[in-house]
């Protein structure tokens, strides 16, 4: 989680240059997506040698790892020169999300990503307006 390195966003090079936030933001998340799956891939493919009728649990295990990083890049993005910071927050977030998910049920992942998507615009906003 540490290898996420968010400076180039706050950067006034880039922020003037023609290059779009998305793009940056993904060539940023590239280390940690590539790790993810170097880590992901060897288990995933055991259990589905082990149970080749059961494709659909790696498929989804892989697709909630994909957004999970997606989830801490932006944590990361937004805690611009901190990424301790945004590892805790980003660990404080899922537990909450984790406990109350316990009383409430999956209707608090709506809330999580509500606060993921607030922090991805916000993010957005500062690369674009300085």
């Amino acid at each position: 989680m540490l290898s996420l390195r968010c400076q180039p966003l706050g950067s006034p090079v880039l922020r003037t240059a023609p290059i779009g936030f998305t793009r940056v933001w993904l060539r940023l998340v590239r280390l940690p997506l590539q790790l993810s799956l170097a880590f992901f891939l060897l288990p995933a493919d055991a259990a589905l040698a082990a149970e080749p009728s059961a494709w659909s649990v790696p498929v989804a295990s892989g697709l909630w790892l994909l957004v999970l990083n997606a989830a801490y890049a932006v944590f990361g993005a937004y805690f611009l020169n901190a990424p301790f910071v945004a590892m805790l927050s980003f660990a404080g977030a899922l537990a909450y999300a984790g406990y109350e998910t316990l009383e409430y049920g999956r209707t608090v992942l709506i809330g999580l990503a509500a606060l993921v998507f607030f922090l991805w615009h916000r993010t957005r906003q500062r690369y674009r307006n300085g």
